[in-house]
């Protein structure tokens, strides 16, 4: 289990800003990403509404990109399988994946299992 907690950190790590969309679905709420990877990066990258499901062989993590408030971007996440949490984030604009640390900018049940496990 506590690989999975790892792998789950770490996705959620990577998740933030990448590029490039394909395929996505506008909506009213932004656009629906589906399972589609690249669209939600596309979408952390610019903060642009979005959300979709992200499916590996060992996650399945939900993820709604909110846009912009003030203080940054706003992305949730839930981690269904496994059941790890969720968090909800605040990244500032402009962060490179490097210099985020989702221990600082995100909260959330998710947040507080990376506490308790030591990965915070």
């Amino acid at each position: 289990m506590n690989s999975m907690k790892a792998i789950a950190i770490s996705a959620l790590v990577a998740l933030v800003l990448v590029a490039g969309c394909v395929g996505q679905t506008p909506t009213a709420q932004g656009t629906d990403c589906g399972t589609n990877a690249t669209c939600l990066r596309t979408a952390e990258a610019s903060c642009s509404p979005a959300s979709g499901t992200l499916i590996s062989d060992n996650m399945t993590m939900y993820e709604e990109i909110r846009g912009t408030s003030q203080a940054g971007c706003a992305i949730y996440f839930n981690f269904e399988q496994p059941a790890l949490g969720n968090a909800t984030c605040i990244v500032p604009m402009n962060m490179t994946q490097e210099q985020f640390d989702y221990c600082a900018y995100c909260q959330g049940t998710f947040i507080d299992l990376a506490r308790t496990t030591g990965q915070c």
